[in-house]
């Protein structure tokens, strides 16, 4: 049955139903020249604030240029009575976010590793075009095709930042979503780097691993603090059946400092590959050599000779001394021996 619209934007676009709402505007699942698509709508409210409105038009052109199609497409844009919209393709899927809620916490093993390296696959994509998301969370990563091999793509550009675009205010403020944002991302703003997205990407691959975030807090200013502290759980010691590099994976990823994390999302693929490798087995030592019949033989005869001539060594000193006591004279031992017995 086909859904009736609700309400129109124009003569070619119908709104359908309501699929969710952010800061900036709500999204729409809705109808464009028969094709089922994603309509965002900025909020009445923010349409008198010039930023907010230069942010949605910058979120327009980012999308207009991006070729990958990782990135939710745009198809067109418009203003409805003053109130501007983007029509969008509809990812036909479902978000990360729904799917760690259906299953329990976290996603199989095998799936989870399927969409931690989905996901750096399409970061690497958009950041070849020279776009930073800035927001990524399992809510704005959309995964289709099978339960078992989802694909991902990224959606909700808002706060994303572009090489071609001049920086907006939004670069140089606090975007994003605590529990995700990069400690320079919290202090200083961020300023748009590769670094945001991959430290995002960190905190995600850990919640589908292990079911928790690893810096998380009732409150933003108590998430800030864990953030900023660096101090999370290893993931092996939290859950030991998965592979231990992964801990040196995770503890590069959320380093404090910028130079000693991974420089790219591309080092940052293959070195979670290399994690996942099961550890060499340590080589077995050399066979010992083929033991000569006649060694014990020969080691127990000498054994016999040099025990004899230290026992002969011994009874010739014995006499010495006994020699000496009866004869009042001083008994000289060989010159390894510094004991001497003095004369009466």
């Amino acid at each position: 049955m086909q859904m009736q619209p609700v309400a129109r934007v124009g003569e070619k676009i119908q709104l359908l139903r309501l699929l969710g709402r952010g800061g900036m505007g709500t999204v729409w699942l809705g109808r464009h020249e028969g094709a089922l698509v994603a309509i965002k709508m900025m909020l009445p409210k923010l349409l008198g604030d010039p930023r907010a409105v230069a942010r949605f038009e910058r979120e327009l052109r980012i999308l207009g240029a991006l070729r990958t199609s990782r990135a939710a497409r745009l198809v067109c844009a418009g203003n409805h009575y003053g109130q501007p919209y983007a029509v969008m393709q509809n990812v036909d899927g479902v978000s990360l976010s729904d799917r760690f809620e259906a299953s329990g916490g976290k996603p199989a093993y095998t799936v989870a590793l399927r969409v931690i390296r989905e996901l750096l696959a399409a970061l690497g994509e958009v950041h070849a075009e020279g776009v930073v998301h800035r927001d990524v969370k399992p809510a704005n990563v959309m995964l289709s095709g099978s339960e078992d091999e989802p694909r991902v793509t990224l959606v909700d550009f808002g706060v994303a930042s572009s090489r071609e675009e001049p920086r907006g205010e939004s670069d140089a403020v606090t975007v994003g979503t605590g529990p995700y944002m990069s400690p320079e991302q919290l202090v200083e703003g961020g300023v748009g780097s590769v670094h945001e997205d991959m430290w995002a990407a960190a905190v995600v691959a850990y919640e589908c691993l292990l079911g928790c975030l690893p810096f998380d807090g009732p409150s933003y200013p108590a998430v800030c603090v864990a953030v900023t502290s660096g101090v999370f759980v290893r993931p092996c010691l939290a859950s030991p059946e998965l592979p231990r590099a992964l801990d040196g994976w995770f503890a590069r990823a959320f380093a404090r400092k910028l130079e000693d994390r991974f420089a790219d999302v591309a080092e940052m693929a293959d070195a979670f590959e290399a994690a996942l490798k099961p550890a060499p087995k340590p080589k077995k030592s050399a066979s010992p050599a083929p033991k000569d019949k006649h060694a014990d033989h020969r080691v127990s005869s000498w054994s016999v000779l040099a025990a004899a001539f230290a026992t002969a060594a011994v009874l010739v000193l014995v006499a010495s001394e006994l020699n000496a006591r009866h004869t009042g004279r001083t008994a000289v031992f060989p010159s390894s021996s510094r004991t001497t017995l003095n004369q009466r």
